[in-house]
């Protein structure tokens, strides 16, 4: 009686170890692309495209800013809303990416989407860092023309107006791109 309980327990300890075997190599075929780099977080801007024409932008303050062209250098383009949850986390990496890195407010523009008192804050927790973009009826023209597809998004865009780099991390913009904007 004893080796048939032996023999049912050694089945059952050899069906775990396959299932577990097997869980085990699922779970490396996913995991080793993402730990070698070879997933790179998605692009939420298309880059290589140029700022489109899509009509006068003003900033908080009233001035109007031309995003094509005429820069001092290439500046960081910002997309946050006030109903995301991720651009609230990554808020305060941004700006004080901005901060440390001492971009000059002329450099960096945000956008900032949504309405009401949220939208409100965030325009104003970002305004002393960059210029901010909001509730113009062109601002749907530009976001479809230059292919976003998620926020929050971050890019550096050249003097020439180029996306050169996009991502939706403000990590991955400080690892990667920010000797993009040489101060």
């Amino acid at each position: 009686m004893s080796s048939a309980i032996s023999i049912v327990a050694l089945i059952f300890a050899t069906a775990s170890c396959a299932l577990s075997l097997a869980v085990a190599t699922r779970a490396k075929k996913i995991l080793d692309p993402m730990v070698e780099g070879a997933m790179v977080p998605r692009s939420t801007i298309e880059t290589g495209i140029k700022i489109p024409d899509v009509g006068a932008l003003y900033d908080h303050e009233g001035n109007e800013l031309d995003l094509r062209a005429g820069q001092e250098g290439n500046w960081i383009l910002a997309v946050l809303s006030s109903s995301c949850s991720g651009c609230a986390q990554q808020t305060p990496d941004y700006k004080r990416l901005i901060a440390t890195e001492n971009i000059p407010a002329t450099r960096a523009v945000t956008i900032v989407l949504g309405t009401g008192e949220d939208a409100d804050e965030y325009a104003r927790s970002v305004a002393q860092y960059s210029r901010v973009i909001r509730n113009q009826d062109n601002l749907d023209a530009l976001l479809s023309a230059i292919g976003l597809k998620s926020y929050p998004a971050f890019a550096v865009v050249t003097t020439d107006g180029v996306v050169k780099y996009a991502t939706p991390s403000v990590s991955a913009l400080v690892a990667s791109a920010k000797e993009l904007v040489v101060v």
